[in-house]
């Protein structure tokens, strides 16, 4: 090829990619500047728990819900009034042993996983495009703090079943220290 022909591929190739780019920048900002409504579903005690499901909807149509406890997510709100998370000063944490921590992370996210397609309709992770949003504390302990999911899951578990379910996703532990700087703070992960 000769020079002319190579700088007009250049310039070809940097409309394209200038173009696209736009274009897809115009594409998320139309997205974020969609308007979502949030109401409560669901708003169940059990014992000293309190469930509290949240049905998110975009006027196109969209739409998930959203479950916590009333209490694990004050539990993460006051954890991150006392500390850092772990990737603060970062762009990733530096962790002790990234291999272990992998390793932990896959073993818990298939516990996770399997308890929640326990269920008595059968419904598959997959089919509930489930996320459940975990906080992992210096000491390796973690709590479930949020699931997403694009079914009701008060429609799939009675609520002192789901409460349960999210109860028990914080005996998912992580070999500590988790990371090596900074030595104090938290890690917050999500199971898919």
């Amino acid at each position: 090829m000769n020079r002319t022909m190579v700088s007009s591929v250049h310039c070809i190739t940097l409309r394209y990619i200038l173009s696209y780019t736009i274009f897809a920048f115009i594409g998320v900002q139309q997205a974020r500047c969609e308007t979502w409504t949030s109401v409560t579903v669901d708003s169940v005690s059990v014992g000293n728990d309190i469930l509290v499901g949240r049905l998110h909807s975009s006027p196109k149509g969209r739409c998930f819900y959203s479950y916590y406890v009333k209490s694990l997510k004050e539990k993460r709100d006051s954890i991150h009034k006392r500390k850092s998370p772990f990737d603060l000063y970062y762009t990733t944490p530096l962790y002790r042993d990234y291999p272990l921590f992998l390793k932990e992370f896959r073993k818990n996210n298939d516990y996770v996983i399997a308890l929640f397609e326990n269920n008595n309709k059968g419904y598959t992770d997959k089919q509930m495009v489930l996320c459940i949003y975990i906080l992992v504390d210096e000491d390796g302990k973690s709590f479930c703090h949020e699931i997403t999911s694009r079914t009701k899951l008060t429609d799939v578990f009675a609520a002192s079943e789901l409460i349960g379910k999210i109860r028990q996703v914080g005996s998912c532990r992580y070999t500590t220290p988790l990371v090596t700087q900074p030595k104090h703070g938290y890690l917050e992960l999500s199971y898919y």
